[in-house]
């Protein structure tokens, strides 16, 4: 050790421990990369998921101990699946650096907080919320947003990924199905970055693309999104890009579908919205404020403007029966919104969430037992269905953008049928019961063609 402040830190990504339905460039710790070298300390990043998918895991242990030692290593454990690969890299780099300083930090070390004590090594610290807080005693808020590290942003692009970046943290609303109410205040509470600071860095990376997500809860108001599409008209940037806004919040603006059609003329192609029922009933035990006729008119509105709409959407869960499931995906698919997507959807408790009670560790949520054996038996038939479905779907993005930027839009047309046709199938499965003797066939030929698709397009 070089003192008490690391000087020589090495951030890793670790292997997800179960299926990953979206790759994308893990932005938590190249935004912390991006604090520390701010703060003058020497920064290695290592994705053992990228490492997966290049096909070259089995160098990872090479490059890694060849760029060593280091001060402290830290590992991102954002989900329960991250953690058995970061504890057995930790006691293999243990063996090699009995010295070296261990930090597991992310999302599921600061909803599970000392519970992972019993998991953990000895002498091995859990970094509750940001990294910039334990590292280098920056307080919680944007003054310690660092421009991120993004030394490989070129292999993420190349592996289908969009430019990513966060404009907020945080979340003003309380439902009772999330985790980030159950946060410490400091965590939880909604605070934005500068909107000049955001445009800044979308300039420095125009040079790699022009498509960007934005992945926070919750950007923001809606005069937030103009403000930053005012940003960007006066810099003459031409990028197009999604983000997450809150219904409760778009529901009560004025003039909502001729503004929202000057932002999509801006670059807004695609709104993520968390819809998540269509039952007054449920929404008012999960606490979301929503009235669900109000909301599907607003978002035909904003389609109305020319942003594509993707809503989430909680279909199973306790209060579910196999009858309201059925009515509410007839519900769905009459209003354009259902997916094949929706049949998978399961309430999961994360900890820190009301719902999931003390319990430090995310699980399924329980169903009844005709509602177990249904969504067992639908999940198990339709499975080869929905990977078709899930590598069209989380290039659709990319497409949708990549449409607006060109005005050719007849990849995301073909991506979209394509997807049609498995949401077709998926509904006749949940609605009529009927799964085609085929099936199979079918799953595999929609899945061809869609990755056709993708190839073209890379």
């Amino acid at each position: 050790m070089r003192g008490s402040s690391p000087q020589k830190v090495v951030l890793i990504r670790p292997l997800h421990g179960a299926d990953e339905l979206e790759f994308q460039e893990p932005l938590g710790i190249e935004c912390l990369a991006g604090a520390l070298i701010a703060a003058r300390r020497e920064v290695t990043l290592f994705d053992r998921r990228l490492y997966e998918r290049q096909g070259t895991l089995s160098g990872f242990w090479e490059d890694f101990f060849a760029s060593g030692p280091y001060d402290l290593v830290g590992f991102s454990v954002m989900t329960a699946e991250d953690l058995p690969d970061a504890l057995r890299m930790l006691q293999r780099i243990r063996r090699e650096w009995p010295e070296t300083r261990f930090m597991l930090g992310g999302l599921y070390v600061t909803l599970a907080g000392e519970a992972l004590r019993a998991l953990v090594p000895d002498g091995v610290e859990l970094v509750i919320g940001e990294g910039e807080g334990a590292l280098l005693g920056l307080p919680f808020g944007p003054e310690s947003w660092a421009p991120a590290y993004r030394p490989q942003l070129a292999d993420y692009l190349r592996e289908g990924c969009v430019i990513n970046l966060r404009g907020a943290r945080g979340c003003p609303g309380g439902c009772a199905f999330c985790a980030t109410p159950g946060l410490p205040p400091e965590l939880r509470s909604w605070a934005g970055r500068a909107i000049p600071e955001i445009a800044d860095e979308i300039e420095k990376l125009t040079s790699f693309g022009a498509i960007f997500n934005f992945v926070e809860d919750d950007f923001g108001p809606l005069s937030r999104v103009e403000e930053l599409d005012a940003e960007l008209r006066a810099r003459d940037l031409r990028i197009a890009y999604s983000l997450q806004l809150r219904g409760a919040a778009l529901a009560g603006e004025d003039d909502l579908e001729a503004r929202m059609a000057r932002l999509y003329d801006g670059g807004f192609c695609r709104l993520f919205i968390g819809v998540e029922s269509l039952d007054p009933r449920t929404l008012r035990a999960w606490r979301k404020p929503l009235d669900p006729e109000a909301m599907i008119n607003m978002l035909h509105g904003i389609e109305r403007a020319g942003i594509a709409v993707h809503i989430g959407y909680i279909l199973w869960h306790a209060g579910s029966t196999p009858e309201g499931v059925r009515d509410e995906v007839i519900k769905l698919r009459a209003q354009g919104f259902f997916s094949t997507k929706c049949v998978f959807n399961r309430m999961i408790l994360f900890a820190g969430s009301a719902l999931a009670g003390g319990d430090p560790h995310s699980r399924w949520q329980a169903l009844s037992p005709d509602c177990e054996l249904r969504y067992r038996e639908l999940t198990a038939r339709l499975k080869p269905l929905y990977n078709a479905w899930v590598a069209g779907a989380t290039d659709l993005p990319r497409l949708v953008a990549l449409a607006h930027l060109t005005d050719d839009d007849r990849a995301r047309r073909r991506v979209e049928a394509l997807l049609e046709e498995c949401d077709a199938l998926a509904y006749a499965a949940v609605v009529d019961g009927m799964y085609p003797d085929d099936l199979d066939a079918q799953a595999a030929r929609l899945a061809g063609e869609i990755d056709e698709v993708r190839r073209a397009g890379r």
